[in-house]
């Protein structure tokens, strides 16, 4: 129906290999979805490593300096641009770094492997002292990532919605050839859609 199914990061780390990250309440739907849309001469294979990790996410306008003090790698934005992955070395720990963000600023997920985490958590938070880095918890997060207009998942955007009633139109390729939705959001497409999902930005003074 060219409903929204999941909001996913896929990344591609070898020719054949790739690191999907959900969120952490969507593991068994996502996992299984993509289970029963594989046909058995695919030959594809899944592994959960949710418990392999944790993330730490290191977001906002001194990210990259905080960063930079925190590993010997380059982290510049020639070196490391928005939107690219790539291993990197925080106190000979590897960290798997993904240079995307939630809330509207720049920055990275780091996937550190669990039982080093809390080293390279205090790593980060020392190295980020310099530049007045606060430690922010999730209700930060909704609120940051509601400034920028960044979706949620089953709060903004549901399987009711295709992404053009969602905002999310420039998400959807229809010339990469087939997939799941294709006729509906092209059907969508060509005759309009009544709703549209929009950020309302109010001036203070109307509630003085």
């Amino acid at each position: 129906r060219g409903g929204v199914q999941s909001d996913v990061t896929v990344t591609r780390i070898a020719e054949d290999k790739f690191w999907v990250v959900t969120g952490s309440g969507f593991i068994g739907n996502d996992l299984a979805w993509l289970q029963m849309k594989t046909e058995p001469e695919e030959h594809v294979s899944f592994r959960d490593i949710t418990l392999d990790y944790a993330c730490l996410a290191l977001w906002g306008p001194k990210a990259r300096d905080v960063l930079s003090k925190a590993t010997s790698d380059v982290v510049t934005n020639e070196a490391f641009p928005y939107l690219t992955p790539k291993f990197i070395a925080i106190n000979g720990v590897p960290v798997w770094a993904q240079g995307v963000s939630y809330v509207g600023e720049m920055g990275w997920e780091l996937y550190v492997p669990n039982h080093r985490a809390l080293m390279v958590w205090d790593i980060l938070f020392e190295a980020g002292k310099a530049f007045g880095m606060e430690v922010g918890g999730y209700k930060v997060l909704d609120s940051l990532r509601l400034e920028k207009g960044y979706r949620y998942y089953t709060t903004d955007v549901t399987p009711l919605e295709t992404p053009y009633e969602a905002g999310l139109g420039f998400c959807v390729h229809l010339d990469k050839g087939d997939f799941i939705g294709k006729d509906s959001l092209i059907e969508k497409k060509r005759n309009g859609f009544s709703t549209k999902l929009c950020t309302l930005i109010l001036d203070s003074e109307a509630f003085t």
